[in-house]
């Protein structure tokens, strides 16, 4: 999958992140794709970022579909108790897992599924702010289709 269509997967579950009322009563601070936001307005905020798993699967019909793991991490600053993190699992969880097979369309592939995973406790501490401090994270299985040229 190319770079341009991780960035229109990033903007579906940003959408799924906005439309959720759990996510967004449990997450005020909001979602951010690769790094956390300069001010955050709001905690706890989630940052979401995608590892590749595996190469490419080319299919007979002309299409590929590649396997990625999408990763969540809420942040708060130590000062800021925020929401309790079952509550901050479970917005998550609302947002990314309903319907798992049924996601808008992109300009270019789709997303097949997206099914939770056990989390593995791994989190970017980069990606936020240098004060805030890990709350909870969850991880998911996506699978990307796309036609081939």
């Amino acid at each position: 999958m190319s770079a341009f269509v991780l960035d229109d997967v990033a903007k579906l579950v940003g959408d799924r992140c906005t439309a959720s009322a759990t996510f967004t009563q449990a997450i005020p601070g909001g979602t951010f794709y690769g790094r956390a936001p300069d001010a955050p307005t709001s905690y706890p905020y989630a940052v979401f970022w995608f590892e590749r798993r595996g190469e490419p699967q080319r299919l007979t019909d002309v299409s590929s579909f590649q396997t990625y793991t999408l990763r969540m991490a809420a942040y708060c600053p130590p000062s800021v108790s925020g929401q309790s993190p079952g509550d901050v699992q479970g917005g998550m969880d609302d947002a990314i897992t309903a319907n798992p097979t049924v996601w808008n369309a992109m300009p270019a592939g789709k997303v097949l599924h997206c099914l939770a995973e056990p989390f593995d406790g791994k989190f970017a501490k980069e990606l936020r702010q240098s004060q805030d401090i890990f709350v909870v994270g969850g991880q998911w299985l996506m699978a990307l289709g796309q036609q081939l040229p």
